[in-house]
């Protein structure tokens, strides 16, 4: 039996003799292979946590943020509700939010399109909480936002004209992605301001603007299949 690196940190702490005082356990996360289909494991340096062991129990606070302040992957400590870290922590919630809502997409091709961009807003997180460019290189760019365009443009065929306003929630799914947006452009807005004054990646800014245009077709996209089955 193959095990991952967290596994084997996990599996050290409750078997070992001797406590383990403090480790760390990076995220893993799954990003596809979009030659082959093959999914690849590849380490994830954003949202390394310490985890503390007593008597070979893990411990989940760390207490090291109780003054509001935490670190960033250049070792840096901030303020929690400075701009950099409201920035990535609006991206963990929209990747959330869409993990919780592709449960109420019955499309499967959708849910499949979800799922690759969750995978990947690891990876725009990571990128802002790495204010200096060294610990994490930039790992979206145009080939994620052209395919972003070839996923509006195939599901915009298949609907008729947009009218000029649309009121969300005629179904949970689509309500829930229309939330999704609304997140996503807040996130948008966050990456906006913290450019101001510490530069963001253009290609990044440009993801997440693309991004909300796929949440904003999909959700009208499931809207007019449910006036369909209404009819």
């Amino acid at each position: 039996m193959i095990c991952s690196g967290p596994v084997l940190l996990v599996l050290r702490a409750l078997f070992s003799k001797k406590p383990v005082s403090v480790f760390r356990i990076v995220w893993f996360d799954l990003q596809e292979n979009m030659q082959g289909g093959v999914e690849i494991l590849k380490r994830r340096p954003w949202c390394s946590m310490k985890y503390k062991s007593i008597g070979g129990l893990q411990m989940i606070y760390t207490r090291t943020g109780d003054q509001g302040t935490t670190s960033l992957l250049d070792g840096s400590r901030v303020r929690k509700n400075s701009i950099r870290v409201d920035s990535y922590g609006t991206i963990d919630e929209l990747n959330s939010l869409l993990g919780f809502g592709k449960h109420f997409v019955a499309n499967s091709d959708i849910v499949e399109k979800i799922h690759i961009v969750q995978r990947e807003l690891f990876a725009a997180a990571s990128e802002l909480a790495d204010p200096k460019g060294e610990k994490y290189a930039a790992k979206l760019g145009e080939t994620e936002i052209l395919r972003f365009e070839a996923w509006i443009d195939e599901y915009v065929k298949l609907m008729d004209p947009a009218p000029k306003f649309i009121v969300p929630g005629s179904s949970q799914a689509s309500g829930i992605l229309h939330v999704a947006r609304t997140v996503c452009r807040r996130a948008e807005r966050l990456m906006a301001a913290l450019d101001e004054t510490e530069p963001v990646s253009p290609s990044l800014m440009k993801y997440v603007n693309r991004l909300s245009d796929v949440l904003y077709t999909f959700a009208r996209f499931l809207e007019e299949q449910q006036e369909l089955v209404n009819q």
